[in-house]
């Protein structure tokens, strides 16, 4: 079996049939530079945190980063527009009471200006399903503060590979 001085098989020997001409093909580690340059790279999806209280913000962001997510964070309603605008989001997690633009007026943004995007909703203060429905907000979530982030991670997974496969 042909193989270069590496050790490694050369492209010939992957061949699973028989030709009646020899192939003269480069050994594989001759094409690694090729083979890399269609690596696929793993791209984390973008959350966009959206919290005026820079600690709350900054821990969560911290957290959700070390669980693998991509996040961009903004200080509240009208800066989180902003960033809507300026780049992809593939879900974005809001406080509720916030200065300026809330966390309802930002949702409510939301499901008019880019209606697929998931939204979670979280707040110190105790938020039952039908307050949401009430207030005619479309929330995938509310999630109360202080967070568990492990189960917030684990459900922010779940509903973003959802969301890819569906």
């Amino acid at each position: 079996m042909p193989c270069c001085e590496a050790g490694c098989a050369t492209a010939h020997d992957l061949l699973c049939f028989a030709t009646e001409a020899e192939l003269v093909l480069p050994p594989l580690c001759e094409l690694g530079f090729f083979f890399e340059a269609f690596e696929v790279q793993h791209v984390a999806p973008r959350i966009l945190l959206v919290d005026d209280d820079p600690h709350q913000r900054r821990s969560l962001g911290l957290g959700l980063r070390v669980a693998g997510f991509s996040t961009v964070e903004a200080d509240g309603g009208s800066a989180a527009i902003q960033v809507l605008d300026e780049q992809p989001i593939d879900l974005m997690i809001t406080d509720l009471m916030m200065p300026g633009v809330s966390g309802l007026q930002l949702v409510r943004h939301v499901h008019a200006s880019f209606p697929s995007l998931p939204v979670v909703l979280t707040s110190g203060y105790e938020l039952g399903r039908k307050q949401l429905e009430r207030a005619g907000l479309r929330v995938l979530a509310f999630v109360p503060k202080p967070y568990d982030l492990d189960a917030l991670a684990s459900f922010l997974r779940n509903n973003l590979a959802r969301q890819a496969i569906g």
